[in-house]
């Protein structure tokens, strides 16, 4: 695993060890800010519970051997962070510190799968009333924090009206498809019927017409002149029957 991964889930295993709501979790906290912001830890956690002391902790994580020997060429560094907390740790994954190179004041919490686990228990220390650049430092981190997150439920929430507004968009095209569909099978089989084809004609003259025989009522007189005449019809054929079977003259369509 390369360090930056290492580095992650050290990370995450530490949010994992100091959550909320008994501990105030913050990564990357300077000593002050602005041009006070001098040295940094990369996790700061305090105890949120009167009874367990409102204790303050201070991590460095060190996710190889060659990051761990540079902080023991020069473990002054950690101090003006250090000098702030009830305990101070070294988090690591296994092989990284190894055994009598911890300093006395040092407590090491060494990854064990996805948990870390305390290898050396860090010892209390007289701790300093925490100065106002660090408590900014410390406020900084935790309103960056709380605006990360508000833009993630920002984004969440955008991405959730999305759906809503894809989902709707995609009902409504599905619904103008099946109109469109029907329309055009309504065209078709006026076309076959009629023997019109609405691109070889104009369509205001096509209009004109059927609004004319609408108008007129040619379709209702022309069924009922095609029922009368079917009546008629029926009514020469009975009466042409009824003079063949008079004059015992055979039918032509019964002896065929």
């Amino acid at each position: 695993m390369s360090d930056r991964l290492t580095t992650a889930a050290i990370r995450k295993a530490l949010v994992t060890r100091f959550a909320a709501p008994e501990w105030a979790c913050f990564f990357e906290v300077a000593q002050g800010t602005g041009s006070n912001g001098g040295r940094s830890a990369d996790c700061v956690a305090m105890n949120m519970f009167p009874s367990r002391g409102l204790r303050v902790h201070g991590v460095e994580i060190k996710a190889s051997r060659s990051d761990w020997q540079r902080e023991l060429r020069d473990p002054t560094k950690a101090e003006p962070i250090m000098r702030f907390c009830d305990h101070w740790w070294i988090a690591a994954k296994a092989g990284v510190v190894l055994d009598g190179e911890l300093p006395p004041t040092w407590g090491l919490l060494e990854m064990q799968g996805t948990v870390l686990r305390q290898k050396v228990a860090a010892p209390k220390l007289d701790a300093d009333a925490m100065d106002r650049p660090f408590i900014a430092a410390l406020l900084r981190r935790a309103s960056e924090r709380a605006a990360r997150e508000l833009n993630e439920a920002v984004k969440d929430k955008l991405a959730g009206n999305e759906q809503v507004i894809a989902d709707r968009v995609k009902r409504e095209v599905e619904g103008r498809s099946r109109e469109l569909q029907s329309l055009r099978a309504s065209i078709a089989e006026f076309e076959q019927r009629s023997g019109i084809k609405f691109e070889t004609y104009a369509m205001g003259d096509i209009g004109a017409a059927v609004k004319l025989v609408r108008d007129t009522g040619l379709v209702s007189r022309w069924g009922n002149t095609l029922q009368h005449l079917s009546s008629q019809a029926r009514t020469f054929a009975d009466r042409a029957d009824a003079a063949l079977a008079e004059f015992k003259i055979e039918n032509e369509d019964q002896s065929a």
